[in-house]
């Protein structure tokens, strides 16, 4: 296991995605008013905290042990981890060659309501074995054609093609203390995991 920016990076491409990508949304507050009248709802922070599930499937005694050292040094919920969404949210408008600085997107409002927001400027970019690289976005601008260019804080690594999936990097923590491995046979073991992300903790 590798790390980012100093935190453990979730590299290991052994998971199981059979199930499909679902999102939670929580948010934090309290709900102001009496039984009569009207309530109202004051929210302590202005963002949602997404919890995503996350299956994780090892066969045979290397993954199991790769699975088991990424779960114990989490310790529940206390120490938080970098992973990629896997949701593929970010839609290239043009292949991008290695070297570049920057990637041309579809029009999805980036520029407009997610590059303020620290959370939404890392990506990860995911190769076809499964394995990933990972940018960050250092501006962001609405070409006003339907497409939306960003601009990276390094160059590429290698050749993008346009089908490439790219997907946000999330910083998260486990939802729960209690993470559960169950043995289908002593060769393959499963945990099935929620993450919870922490966009307000993510380093500027």
């Amino acid at each position: 296991m590798s790390t980012y920016l100093g935190i453990d990076l979730l590299d290991t491409q052994t998971h199981n995605m059979r199930d499909s990508i679902r999102h939670a949304f929580t948010r934090k507050g309290a709900l102001i008013g009496t039984r009569l009248g009207r309530k109202d709802w004051d929210e302590d922070v202005g963002q949602a905290l997404p919890v995503r599930p996350f299956t994780w499937t090892a066969s045979g005694r290397a993954e199991i042990a790769a699975m088991r050292a990424f779960l114990e040094p989490r310790r529940g919920r206390y120490r938080p981890f970098w992973t990629p969404t896997f949701g593929g949210e970010i839609a290239l408008a043009a292949p991008a060659s290695s070297g570049a600085s920057t990637l041309l997107i579809r029009f999805m409002a980036y520029a407009r309501d997610l590059f303020p927001v620290v959370a939404r400027r890392y990506l990860a970019v995911l190769r076809p074995a499964g394995t990933f690289f990972i940018v960050k976005v250092t501006a962001a601008a609405d070409n006003g054609n339907g497409t939306e260019t960003l601009n990276l804080a390094a160059s590429l690594p290698e050749d993008v093609p346009q089908a490439r999936i790219v997907c946000y990097l999330a910083l998260c923590r486990l939802a729960s203390d209690d993470v559960k491995i169950r043995w289908q046979n002593p060769f393959v073991a499963e945990a099935n995991c929620d993450f919870r992300e922490l966009p307000l903790e993510v380093p500027a």
